[in-house]
This record gives structure tokens, C-alpha cells and sequence, in this order.
């Protein structure tokens, strides 16, 4: 009896869908394929993020003030942790489980949108006291309008956990390049129209809201009335140690800024926000869409440890054979790329960009431990360890104030540095995760990283001769990745490697089953 053929699968799993949005029937099939075409799509949609990112940044650095942005990166501080209660890890959970039901997902709709609302109106209640915090009477109206956002974001939750549940990628992909570009679109025009910092606001609730549509749209569920449901209090313990391991991150990503902002100023906290956002936005935008396409799948896998170990080591030594690289040599070319990026004016971000280059790397290898903890629903484990991490971090950057905005920075690399390692042992300590997982995934890419971080060190005289600093940036983004290459190949198994990735490209062909 033979296999049914690519068509009759898709066209089987479509019908499947259609009945039930939730189904989940037919991923384990192909798994593999399916994660690589999926993988392929938020690439590509990743790619356009960054485009318009650095088309935000490029345009809107040159309409508005370093203190446009400092004053929203303030007010957004302190907003931003509220965000994490939209959610409450519900959306994980609803992708984590092998079944769940409509009157569940239901259930968890409305107990989202009921969050996203609490988070709002606590955002308004805290508006004024945060405009007292910093003495600036702006930052009031500022945090009360970013509060807005949350709402759609509840809203939109488990229209998205849906999509994500049937890895449904593509049309993800979509909704969110035109949130992005709708985003980026209102703000231009306001800050054409001379609203100064507003327009960053604009953006942040324009994108909200487009996407919250999108995704209603795109994932073709619908809830039902509230009602109560069997098996929520497993799904709400699940999504509450998550959501509190968020929180406490997002504590951490913000108590930086907080602290410039408050102790050395609204400009400084503008060019600590830029440099974090360039350093940092290559890491998001690789780790984010592979993360997506992972923890779905290995969800899958979480009853087949070997299965489950094999998609791992491969999805780790994509990670970082494409973060890596990339980091380094954002940190190598740092001056010219914050140029090419913000234009004329900006150079104090380099000092603090090459401050949080350490953390920066470090965080390329994120999803070394976050493909574990909720794959395999261990999120009370997750919790315990980030509140431990955080009392270091906070520590290290407490510390690092008395030197500014750059001590700041300094102080959070340190931290990091010194925590990545424990963190990895304390998660893999009792999984059938193994450390030779890790190492076996990361050995190449690092080292590979290393000889042509070398390399570009080396000619750094002949790229510097060069009179444009998009040149000398292009340039040595060039030679970087042409090291890169021939190391990576070079070293054992860099050929097999090569010819696996090779082997995964081919399955990248139009599947209407992913759309």
C-alpha cells in the first residue's frame, strides 16, 4: 500500500482544518517539511520586517528628535510590563497542547480580552503617577494612549494561537508585514503633520490595531459565548508561570531604560533605546520567526524524545549559524552602521551599542533553553529561574549607572555573561535534553564565527580606506559572510551540514495546506 502523494495530503489536511480550526490532526505527518516550508514563509516575512524597520528607523530618525524617542522609550518602560497580562501565557498554552476544545479556546478568548481591558485601564490609572516619576508632564498622555494597545492585543490572541496551533505561517506572516507598514505609514504622516513623539504612538496603535483584524481574518475562528470549560485551571497554572516568566523578562528589557531615563536623561534614554533597538533587532527578527515554526512542532514531539532531540539540534544549529554571523558583524562594523541606519547625529548610540554587544550575542542562543520549557510545559521551572536571574541583572545594571547610560549597558552584559551557562544546566536538569545537544549544534557557527570575526579585524585598514560608510559597511558585511562561509565548510561535517540545509531547501515549493 503506498503513501498518498504531496496533493492528496494537502488537500486531506485542508479538509481538516476546515472542520475544525483546532485540529491538529496530520502535523506529525512530514513534520519536518512542514516546519522547514513554514519556517521558509516567516523568513521571508521576517526579512520584510526588518526591511520596514530599518525604513522606520532611517525615515522617522531624520522627521523627528533623539528625544521624540527617548520620551516614548520612557513612558513605554513602565507601560510595556503591563503586557504581558493581555496575554497570560493563554495563547502558549492553547499552541502547547496536544488536544484542546472550542469551548476552551473560547473561554480562554474571553478571559484574554477581559485581561487585555484590565491592562488598559491600569494603564491609564498609572499615566499621571508615571509622568510624576520622571517630572515630565508629556509622559502621562503618552503612557495613557500606548495603554490602548493592549486591548487589541488581548483581542488578538487566540485568533493567533490558532494560526500557530495549525502552523499556519504564511498567513501570519502577512497580516503582520501589513500591520508593520500600515504602523509605519500613519507615522510618517504624523510626523509630517509636525506631532512630534505622537507619531511614535501612532505607529504603536496603528500596527495594534491592524493586526488584531488581520488575525480574526486570517485564522477563520470565531469564539463562542462565555462559558466555563473542563480543564482550564491546567491550562491557566501553564499559561501563569509563563506569563509571570515574561513579565519578570520584560521587567528586566525595561528597568535599563527606566533607569537612564530617569537618572541621566530623556536624549540619553533615546540613543540607549536606538542602540538596543539596532543591536538587538537582527536577534528578534531570526530567533522570533524560527521560534514560531519550533515550539509548535516540538510540542508535537514532546512524547518522542528522540524525534524530539534530532529537531532541536537542527533548529539550535540554524539559530545560531544565522544569528551569530549576524551580530558579530554588526558589532565589528558598529560606526558605520549606526550611520547608515540614523544618519548624522547619533553617534553617541556606538559606545553603548558596543556596551550590550556581549548580551547581544548571548541572545542569539535564547531559544537554547526556550525550546525546552514550553514545548515540554515546564513554565514553573522557566519562572523559578528568571526571578533568580533577574536579581543579577538588575544588580549588574544598578551598579553600572554611576557611569551613565554606557555603565548601564556594560553592567546588563556582565550579568548576562555570567548567568547564560547556569541558566542552560538549570534547564536542561531532568528533560532527555542533553548538553552534547547544545554543543553539537553551536560548535561549528561559533567557531566559524570567531575566524572570520578575525578575519575582518585583521583588514580592518583596507575596509576603513574607504571613503562612505555604506560602503565600508557593505563591504565588510561581504567579506564577513565570505569567511564565514568558507570556515563553516571547512570544518568537519561542514559539508554534511551544508548539504542538509541544501536538502531542506528543496522542500521549499508552494503547499496550500500552510497558507
Amino acid at each position: 500500500m503506498h503513501e498518498p502523494d504531496s496533493q492528496t495530503r494537502d488537500a486531506a489536511e485542508h479538509s481538516e482544518r476546515g472542520s475544525d480550526p483546532l485540529s491538529v490532526a496530520g502535523l506529525d505527518r512530514d513534520l519536518s517539511r512542514r516546519s522547514v516550508r513554514g519556517g521558509a514563509f516567516v523568513m521571508a516575512g521576517q526579512g520584510g520586517s526588518i526591511l520596514v524597520g530599518i525604513a522606520s528607523a532611517a525615515v522617522l530618525a531624520r522627521l523627528l528628535d533623539p528625544e521624540d524617542f527617548g520620551l516614548v522609550a520612557m513612558a513605554g518602560a513602565f507601560i510595556v510590563l503591563l503586557g504581558e497580562f493581555a496575554d497570560l501565557g493563554l495563547s502558549q498554552a492553547t499552541v502547547q497542547r496536544r488536544e484542546v476544545t472550542t469551548a476552551q479556546v473560547s473561554t480562554l478568548f474571553w478571559v484574554n480580552v477581559g485581561l487585555g481591558a484590565a491592562a488598559m485601564l491600569i494603564g491609564f490609572a498609572l499615566s499621571w503617577p508615571i509622568g510624576l516619576f520622571y517630572e515630565d508632564a508629556r509622559l502621562g498622555p503618552v503612557a495613557a494612549a500606548l495603554s490602548i494597545g493592549f486591548f487589541f492585543s488581548g483581542v488578538a490572541a487566540q485568533p493567533l494561537a490558532v494560526l500557530r496551533r495549525r502552523m499556519r505561517f504564511a498567513a501570519e506572516t502577512t497580516v503582520t508585514l501589513i500591520s508593520l507598514a500600515v504602523g509605519l505609514l500613519a507615522a510618517i504622516v504624523a510626523a509630517l503633520s509636525g506631532l512630534g513623539y505622537w507619531s511614535l504612538v501612532v505607529q504603536t496603535l496603528a500596527t495594534a490595531a491592524t493586526r488584531m483584524a488581520g488575525m480574526f481574518i486570517a485564522s477563520g475562528w470565531m469564539p463562542s459565548r462565555p462559558a466555563r470549560a473542563e480543564g482550564i485551571r491546567e491550562i491557566l497554572r501553564f499559561g501563569g508561570y509563563l506569563s509571570g516568566s515574561n513579565l519578570i523578562a520584560a521587567v528586566i528589557r525595561s528597568i535599563d531604560k527606566i533607569l537612564v531615563g530617569r537618572f541621566v536623561g530623556a536624549d540619553a534614554a533615546g540613543l540607549y533605546s536606538n542602540a538596543q533597538r539596532i543591536l538587538l533587532a537582527p536577534v528578534t527578527q531570526l530567533n522570533k520567526p524560527l521560534t514560531m515554526v519550533a515550539r509548535p512542532a516540538l510540542a508535537r514531539l514532546q512524547d518522542d524524545p528522540e524525534r524530539f532531540r534530532a529537531y532541536y539540534r537542527r533548529g539550535i544549529e540554524v539559530v545560531a549559524s544565522a544569528s551569530l554571523p549576524t551580530i558579530a558583524v554588526a558589532v565589528i562594523m558598529a560606526g558605520d552602521l549606526v550611520r547608515v541606519v540614523l544618519g548624522p547625529g547619533w553617534d553617541g548610540v556606538v559606545p553603548i551599542f558596543m556596551a550590550l554587544a556581549p548580551a547581544g550575542l548571548l541572545a542569539t542562543l535564547a531559544v537554547i533553553t526556550t525550546w525546552v520549557y514550553v514545548p515540554l510545559g515546564r513554565t514553573d521551572r522557566q519562572f523559578r529561574w528568571i526571578c533568580l536571574q533577574s536579581i543579577g541583572v538588575v544588580a549588574g545594571m544598578a551598579i553600572g549607572l554611576r557611569y551613565g547610560a554606557v555603565g548601564v549597558a556594560a553592567g546588563y552584559s556582565i550579568a548576562v555573561a555570567c548567568l547564560r551557562v547556569p541558566a542552560i544546566a538549570w534547564c536542561l536538569k531532568g528533560t532527555f535534553v542533553r548538553w552534547s545537544d547544545v554543543g553539537s549544534a553551536i560548535w561549528r557557527p561559533l567557531l566559524a564565527t570567531a575566524v572570520a570575526a578575525a578575519a575582518i579585524l585583521a583588514a580592518g585598514g583596507a575596509i576603513a580606506s574607504l571613503e562612505a560608510p555604506s560602503a565600508r559597511l557593505a563591504i565588510g558585511a561581504l567579506a564577513f559572510a565570505a569567511v564565514y562561509l568558507v570556515s563553516f565548510l571547512a570544518l568537519p561535517g561542514g559539508f554534511a551540514r551544508a548539504s542538509a540545509i541544501v536538502a531542506m531547501v528543496r522542500h521549499l515549493r508552494p503547499n496550500p495546506g500552510n497558507r
